[in-house]
């Protein structure tokens, strides 16, 4: 889980993202500080391993950090949770992204549905389910989402981190979702058996800093735009104007 804690309300999302793991699941939680200017120590303190870069260095670069560090620590396959630290998952999360694994073969990345409110239609979001398990990258509308995506140590090997050219944040999701599916002919699959929440932009599109107003997310972006230059050459077509996401089903 990466984290650039800019303000106190940043801070509280961050410790409840972890607390909502801890007390969801049995995952190892190691969160990678991008130079945070404030106090994190009550982060430090519910994390199972804790590192800090020795320089702000973006979301790619803090992501694939904390990769490394579980290639350091677990010599075993194991499945990796790659999770922003503005979201809160509940207990059927974790199962409804490792099950896809179970099921299928070649699947290198899985999701589930995120949502902006913690209610829908008048029901938690523990109680949001339909049954449908599609690949491709798009489910009911919903796309691939980079704020929670599941994947193996093995994976991650074969297809490669992310590609760290897309500088702060913007487009490596969907770079590794794309490789991973048509480099690697791999599945992404999404799942609608469970839901999560997500603030969404939480850090990236901040412009407030430690009691102090900056251009952080001015910055930010103008960033994501260059970003998106940078994925169209490399990949010769527009996310927002091809269709690189099919629905379908999985078998």
């Amino acid at each position: 889980m990466p984290n650039y804690i800019v303000t106190d309300e940043l801070l509280e999302l961050a410790i409840n993202a972890v607390k909502s793991f801890k007390e969801n699941s049995d995952a190892i939680i190691i969160t990678v500080d991008d130079g945070s200017p404030m106090d994190v120590s009550g982060l430090i303190g519910i994390s199972d391993y804790y590192i800090r870069n020795k320089e702000n260095s973006g979301f790619g670069i803090s992501c694939n950090n904390g990769f490394k560090k579980v290639f350091e620590i677990e010599k075993e396959d194991c499945y990796i949770i790659c999770a922003n630290n503005d979201i809160e998952i509940n207990k059927k999360v974790v199962p409804a992204l490792k099950e896809p694994f179970e099921l299928y073969d070649n699947v290198a990345i899985t999701g589930v549905v995120t949502y902006k409110d913690k209610i829908v239609d008048g029901k938690t979001l523990e109680h949001q389910y339909f049954d449908e398990i599609v690949q491709g990258g798009v489910l009911r509308g919903w796309m691939q989402d980079g704020g929670l995506w599941m994947s193996k140590k093995s994976v991650l090997e074969k297809i490669g981190l992310f590609d760290e050219q897309y500088i702060r944040g913007g487009y490596e999701d969907i770079d590794l979702f794309l490789r991973a599916k048509d480099t690697f002919g791999m599945k992404i699959v999404m799942s609608g058996h469970a839901a999560y929440w997500h603030k969404q932009g939480a850090t990236r599109w901040n412009c407030e800093q430690n009691g102090f107003i900056n251009n952080f997310g001015v910055e930010s972006k103008n960033i994501e735009g260059e970003n998106l230059v940078r994925f169209i050459n490399k990949w010769k077509v527009n996310p927002h104007l091809g269709q690189i996401w099919t629905p379908k089903a999985i078998n």
